[in-house]
């Protein structure tokens, strides 16, 4: 079903290429605020698109990643549920439920700060390599 409909509204989202970004761009911010608002009729939820858009207009003109921080915060909650999970099931003596349960935990997170600055090393190398060779 879902084929079908595709195939037959693609003449319609092609005509959106068309669509000139001067016209484009406020239509989209028009309904992300309307999104925003309408979901919990909270106008805090607009500040915090205005301050994530502001974010990511800034992360976008300083070359960065946006990837990984969007990761993180969609995938923040289910951290944060299963942390939960963890302290419940440690009775609260989270530390010990963690380092102590399983001595594979203790090596894992023993060798996990070698294994980032290892991998931090090597990148920090291989971008002062590329720096130092002249263009050819």
């Amino acid at each position: 079903m879902f084929l079908v409909l595709g195939y037959l509204t693609i003449p319609l989202f092609a005509k959106v290429v068309t669509i000139r970004k001067s016209a484009l761009l406020p239509l989209t911010a028009i309904f992300a605020f309307a999104g925003s608002y309408v979901y919990r009729s909270d106008p805090f939820d607009l500040l915090v698109l205005v301050f994530f858009g502001v974010f990511g207009y800034a992360a976008k003109k300083l070359n960065f990643d946006v990837t990984p921080m969007v990761m993180g915060y969609i995938l923040g909650p289910v951290l944060e549920y299963s942390f939960g999970q963890t302290i419940n099931l440690g009775r609260g003596d989270t530390l010990h439920y963690i380092f102590a349960a399983r001595p594979i935990t203790a090596v894992i997170l023993a060798i996990t700060p070698f294994i980032t600055a290892g991998l931090w090393w090597r990148s920090a190398r291989l971008r002062n390599k590329h720096i130092k060779e002249p263009p050819s």
